[in-house]
């Protein structure tokens, strides 16, 4: 991932262009109070260069990422017990997950609720297909 966020943003040491994983820790700790990045020096090269600022923002809201992916991971459950279902298959259960990243739990549990009352008499492909337009809608909002 270390390298995922920092080849995404174009930063790579501009002499020998190779950051490895373990240097990124040292990207963190020239950080100031003010989330300015300063100037790094490469492990492998030794030659020192400019860090990009949104690198930076990244490295500071990993903590943030990884406590929206445990709310996450915490809501399937819920949704899948609203579904009245004994498990979701892989694509199911990623496509909640996706729906829990947008919309807040409640409102993604009231959509499976829904689903439940409006279209139990479907085959489990067009509940899930039901579920899934009830929870677009919600994020695309009402002008759209």
């Amino acid at each position: 991932m270390c390298e995922e966020v920092i080849s995404s943003d174009g930063v790579k040491c501009p002499y020998c262009g190779h950051i490895r994983v373990a240097d990124l820790e040292g990207v963190v700790s020239l950080l100031g109070s003010d989330g300015n990045a300063v100037e790094y020096q490469c492990s492998v090269c030794d030659k020192t260069f400019e860090v990009n600022e949104l690198v930076s923002r990244k490295w500071k809201s990993r903590p943030i990422v990884q406590e929206e992916r445990k709310i996450t991971e915490a809501g399937v459950p819920e949704v899948l017990i609203a579904f009245e279902w004994e498990e979701f298959s892989r694509e199911e259960s990623l496509s909640v997950k996706a729906f829990l990243r947008k919309l807040p739990l409640d409102e993604v549990v009231e959509a499976a609720h829904k689903m439940t009352y409006r279209v139990a008499d479907s085959s489990r492909r067009d509940q899930f297909k039901y579920f899934c337009g009830i929870c677009w809608s919600k994020i695309k909002g009402p002008d759209e």
